[in-house]
């Protein structure tokens, strides 16, 4: 849901990780650390966006392949965690 509401906003997490997934007493996700998030959109440079950023583990082969940065970057990191 979270993950969600941010690629509806154009904002791309770009670290996702499990040391940035929280989970409260009620057991709802909370996703921390936007560091190196960005607003996400056609207007803007894709170099800056299709730079090595995040844990490397949690790469996705677009990042890994530099091609157009996306919300499957956040997508594919998710699934890692």
């Amino acid at each position: 849901m979270a993950l969600e509401y941010l690629h509806r906003n154009n904002i791309l997490h770009r670290d996702l990780k499990s040391a940035n997934v929280l989970l409260s007493k009620k057991w709802q996700v909370k996703l921390t650390d936007f560091g190196l998030a960005r607003r996400f959109n056609e207007d803007i440079d894709n170099d800056v966006m299709r730079k090595l950023c995040g844990t490397p583990t949690h790469l996705s082969p677009c990042i890994i392949l530099n091609r157009q940065a996306s919300e499957k970057a956040d997508i594919w990191a998710a699934g890692c965690v």
